[in-house]
């Protein structure tokens, strides 16, 4: 792949998801973190949060705020015109709680058949508790597809445990082949083989180590200086505990730092365990401009068209665009809404000026 900068977006200096509207209910780490993630991808993302002027989303990157109170007529009504315009809605809540609120996605989708609804749980709809974002976000990009293709939207049922099953795959199989049929922290990949783990170093630090193949070992055990002609052999399983201690005593001999320039360069897949402050510094991570100028994380994957740079806006506030979603988004005229927030429908944090948002 061609090397790549923090420029540009795609050919026509739009992102691919410009145009898809989304619908986000205020909630925790999953939805907004599937909502950033579609932002950042250039959707639009309306966030409804209660009526307060504190957040606790600090995932709220590119995205818009509206503070609405649910428990009003008039409120409720704010959503429907949001709801209406809305490729996307994300649902946070348990189950059941969206339905309670007057919004649940059967009751959308026959006001609005073309709208996706994504419901992030535990242990999904169904289960005996009240979703994995990255299995939501596959789950709307699907849906939007097949709705190109039918014309109608759908239900999506994300839960945690079905991502976690699903991403388990490969060990499941591994097991039927006989292959991880050992205790936990006794097989190859889970902690079991010494040449698969971590290692303290003199500094209090770590190596991670991963020489799996017999190159990548015999590089290993060459940069150690250990012998392997007078040591038992790789996969002999009744000796990893003597070879891990092994290791671990060689390992402690020199700093984090020391083993890192020893290792550099070689085929070991020996690398240092970063400290997080020392991640946007690393030497792979910068070449591939992971972190933008505020140290955060740039949206992944990455696309031929080019790298999306961050959004420049800071996190929003609760109820930031209020005034900006009723008169753009819902089409309020200006006394409309400001008769909504002096009626108490919703909000404008601090009681700002709201002229100051349109």
């Amino acid at each position: 792949m061609a090397n790549v900068t923090p420029s540009g977006i795609d050919a026509n200096g739009t992102r691919p998801l410009a145009g898809v509207r989304v619908v986000e209910f205020a909630g925790l780490a999953p939805v907004p973190f599937t909502g950033m993630m579609l932002a950042d991808f250039g959707a639009d993302v309306v966030r409804i949060d209660k009526v307060s002027d504190f957040s606790t989303d600090v995932l709220g990157r590119g995205k818009r705020s509206v503070s609405v109170n649910l428990k009003s007529e008039a409120g409720r009504n704010v959503v429907w015109k949001l709801l209406e315009r809305a490729d996307v809605v994300l649902d946070p809540y348990r189950p059941g709680v969206l339905e309670r609120l007057g919004f649940g996605p059967d009751v959308i989708l026959k006001k609005f058949p073309r709208s996706i609804v994504a419901r992030l749980t535990g242990f999904g709809q169904n289960g005996d508790f009240a979703g994995g974002a990255m299995f939501a976000v596959v789950g709307v990009l699907m849906a939007l597809v097949d709705r190109a293709r039918t014309g109608k939207g759908q239900i999506i049922d994300v839960a945690m445990t079905d991502g976690a099953a699903y991403l388990s795959t490969f060990i499941v199989k591994m097991r039927k082949a006989g292959v991880w049929n050992q205790p936990r922290g006794e097989n190859m990949l889970d902690g079991g083989a010494f040449f698969y783990g971590t290692y303290k170093t003199s500094d209090g630090k770590f190596m991670a180590v991963g020489a799996i193949e017999p190159q990548f070992y015999a590089e290993l055990m060459r940069i150690l200086e250990l012998d392997t002609s007078s040591l038992p052999n790789q996969m002999d399983m009744s000796k990893w505990d003597e070879m891990r201690a092994l290791l671990a005593t060689t390992f402690a001999k020199r700093t984090r730092d020391e083993w890192t320039a020893l290792f550099a360069g070689t085929d070991a897949c020996v690398t240092p365990v970063l400290e997080l402050e020392e991640a946007a510094e690393a030497t792979h991570n910068r070449q591939r401009a992971l972190f933008g100028a505020t140290g955060e994380p740039r949206a992944a994957p990455l696309l031929s068209a080019g790298p999306l740079p961050l959004a420049t806006k800071p996190e929003p506030s609760v109820g930031e665009h209020t005034m900006d979603v009723l008169t753009r988004d819902c089409g309020f005229t200006v006394k409309d809404a400001e008769a909504l927030v002096a009626g108490g429908a919703v909000h404008i944090p601090g009681g700002k000026d709201h002229k100051a948002r349109l």
